[in-house]
């Protein structure tokens, strides 16, 4: 397509030294408060940090601005995973109720928390700090726009999580509710190429297939990582509208130079 730049070799490979930085530095962050020092153990597939850098190939990419931006996608994808958590107890995985003397058992000397209590605070402090430190990161690019968006993205996962999602009812009419709270659960995965594009300049042809394809990649995680308990049906007509989401965005990559085999990786695919 005319004016966007084509990659002569694979990208992710072009982005995987810069992804690698990113990561440690999120690692970092994460347990760099005294109360956190486990945190820093994790291992998760920097997602939101690869979509930023991927679409800012097409532009003029500056890793000086890069790395603060995907270091703060990262903990804020932290962060509202401590606020809000969304992953549903894996399958076999049976309830564990502390019995009540084992409670008072646990309980901490000189509060009146017990160990529920006490996560469910830790929980709110470890995403407030997060989100301080993402906030800090990318306030020092001086830069309005990237703090909005990302308050943007934040807000929508909010405003989702505010309003529970029925279990029951008819297929065509609880599809299109999950479909619209799954979009705003997943807006960091708009959010990461669309401040890939902002940041790198990236032509506006290209632009609208990056933001596509996050919005289509965070909606085919979710599905399939996050909502097993759904109804059946349901999960079916779901995964299979991100994956044709995923199916048309990956068609126009072609004009973008790239080769459509080297795209699902990012979802290991």
């Amino acid at each position: 397509a005319k004016g966007v730049i084509k990659i002569g070799k694979p990208v992710f490979e072009e982005i995987q030294n810069d992804l690698e930085k990113i990561v440690s530095q999120v690692k970092q962050d994460a347990a760099s408060h005294p109360t956190l020092a486990d945190k820093g153990d994790f291992e998760k597939p920097p997602l939101l940090a690869t979509l930023l850098l991927f679409t800012s190939k097409f532009g003029n990419y500056d890793f000086d601005k890069l790395f603060p931006t995907g270091v703060a996608l990262e903990l804020i994808e932290l962060a509202v995973e401590e606020h809000y958590p969304i992953k549903f107890k894996e399958k076999g995985e049976e309830d564990k109720v502390p019995e009540e003397e084992e409670k008072k058992e646990k309980k901490r000397k000189g509060s009146s928390m017990d160990d529920d209590e006490f996560s469910q605070n830790l929980s709110l402090i470890t995403g407030d700090y997060y989100y301080s430190r993402a906030i800090m990161l990318v306030a020092g690019l001086r830069d309005v726009a990237v703090i909005r968006v990302l308050a943007e993205s934040v807000a929508a996962i909010a405003e989702a999580i505010t309003f529970p999602l029925p279990r029951e009812g008819r297929l065509d009419t609880l599809f299109p509710q999950y479909l619209e709270w799954i979009d705003k659960m997943v807006s960091l995965y708009q959010a990461a190429p669309q401040l890939g594009v902002y940041l790198s300049q990236v032509p506006p042809e290209a632009g609208e297939v990056f933001q596509n394809f996050g919005k289509a990649v965070g909606g085919y995680v979710y599905v399939t990582t996050y909502m097993e308990e759904a109804d059946e049906e349901l999960l079916k007509k779901l995964e299979q509208e991100f994956a044709e989401r995923l199916k048309s965005s990956l068609g126009s990559f072609s004009d973008l130079g790239l080769e459509v085999g080297e795209i699902p990786t990012l979802i290991g695919s």
